[in-house]
């Protein structure tokens, strides 16, 4: 079985002079990465390999994931087309070749684009209104090619949800 997880950045500094690629995560948006990713090593779902967007919020939620997760930032490779107004279908062709050497991978990114992915993988299409929560994740039961046929959403859960399942 292989697992696709999606996991949008976590809550960052507001836009500034220094311009979109250089905005950081604020402590929450590190508490948010971290939150998701204990609820998806509870339910047993670990990536082997980590995606990332080059934008510095995105890498950091995937460090901030592989903590939690228990692995190591080795495991994080940069990907430009995780970026905004990066190729989905170039995406899903590299996953597709991830899925050789493992069972699960993960994806860390923005919005729209994660949310148009998700729709993407569930429906065939990409449609705008679909959300993904700043620190969210979705999880994707993936069959045959991602990207070509529709896939099963096993999981979403936002950070607010999964810090209430974590204190329990």
């Amino acid at each position: 079985m292989k697992h696709l997880i999606i996991m949008r950045h976590g809550t960052a500094q507001p836009h500034s002079a220094g311009g979109d690629f250089s905005r950081a995560l604020v402590p929450e948006g590190a508490k948010e990465a971290q939150a998701t990713s204990r609820i998806l090593r509870k339910a047993g779902i670990v990536p082997g390999v980590i995606l990332s967007s080059p934008l510095i919020r995105a890498r950091q939620t995937a460090e901030e994931a592989a903590k939690a997760f228990g692995l190591s930032v080795d495991t994080i490779a940069t990907d430009n087309e995780l970026a905004p107004g990066g190729d989905k279908e170039i995406v899903l062709q590299s996953v597709q070749r991830l899925f050789e050497d493992h069972a699960t991978v993960m994806l860390t990114g923005h919005q729209p684009y994660l949310g148009e992915m998700i729709a993407l993988l569930l429906f065939g299409r990409e449609i705008d209104e679909m959300h993904l929560s700043k620190g969210g994740v979705a999880v994707f039961e993936i069959s045959g090619n991602a990207g070509k046929t529709p896939q099963e959403l096993v999981l979403l859960v936002d950070p607010k949800t999964a810090g209430a399942l974590l204190s329990r």
